[in-house]
């Protein structure tokens, strides 16, 4: 039997580095791409043999995308057991405050890169029995937060796909999930010029690697999303129980006074 192989966008730092690491530790053959190369070295030198192909890619450049899966497809027969799309950015404020440069960069990666990854990615999971997509989503997806709107728009987007590809891919046997973590412990928030007053306000308080972990539940079970954290499941119940309350709590809870 073939060892199981995951790739994964992002994968040289943040979530995208503990979930490698989970893996490689579960003896899977790990492989993605990155835009910083530096941080690939050192990944393929904590893997050692567990790397597969590492490389330096932008999700968003349809010629890298494709020339990085015709090389997987090579590598393994044409063999995908589970793609993770993690990679993403974020840039927080108010909305008037972020060059429109900065906004749709946001878009392109978030989504765009997700969709294109998802596409190049899709023969080689065809091709693998019970084969798994990852999608990398928000608890910004459950409603429109401020100070994050462009970035929660792009993490609906990610919701929303994921919502109609797992019903396409059930036809073959393909499942599809999105995971949806409250803030993480990463440089994306950590080094960020300015941070939100939701972050302040609300903390930080799930780190990489427990994403990571709800990522390896994730492809062992049959569910759509996955939500971290018992507050945020329980601020999502309340929401779905009672819609009217949405609005109001988000605006307590994210709204700087």
């Amino acid at each position: 039997m073939k060892n199981r192989n995951v790739f994964i966008t992002g994968v040289a730092s943040g979530i995208g580095k503990a979930t490698a690491l989970l893996f490689a530790q579960k003896g899977w053959i790990i492989s993605g791409v990155d835009i910083d190369e530096v941080a690939l070295k050192n990944l393929q030198n904590e893997l050692d043999k567990a790397g597969g192909l590492l490389q330096r890619a932008d999700v968003r450049n349809e010629t890298e995308m494709q020339a990085v899966f015709e090389k997987i497809a090579r590598q393994t027969e044409n063999h995908l057991d589970v793609l993770v799309n993690n990679a993403g950015i974020l840039r927080m404020g108010f909305f008037e405050n972020i060059p429109l440069a900065e906004q749709k960069k946001m878009i392109e990666v978030n989504f765009w890169g997700l969709i294109n990854t998802t596409y190049w990615a899709l023969p080689l999971l065809k091709n693998t029995p019970q084969s798994k997509i990852i999608n990398l989503s928000s608890a910004s997806a459950i409603y429109g937060v401020p100070e994050f709107c462009v970035y929660a728009a792009s993490k609906h987007a990610v919701r929303g796909f994921t919502e109609g590809l797992e019903i396409e891919l059930s036809r073959l046997g393909i499942g599809v999930s999105d995971i949806m973590p409250p803030f993480v412990n990463t440089d994306m928030l950590g080094k960020a010029t300015y941070k939100a007053w939701a972050v302040e306000k609300m903390g930080v308080h799930v780190q990489p690697e427990d994403v990571a972990e709800k990522i390896w539940q994730a492809i062992h079970q049959h569910k759509t999303h996955h939500i971290l954290t018992n507050k945020l499941k329980l601020l999502n119940f309340l929401g779905n129980l009672f819609p009217f309350l949405r609005k109001p709590l988000m605006k307590k809870l994210t709204m700087p006074r």
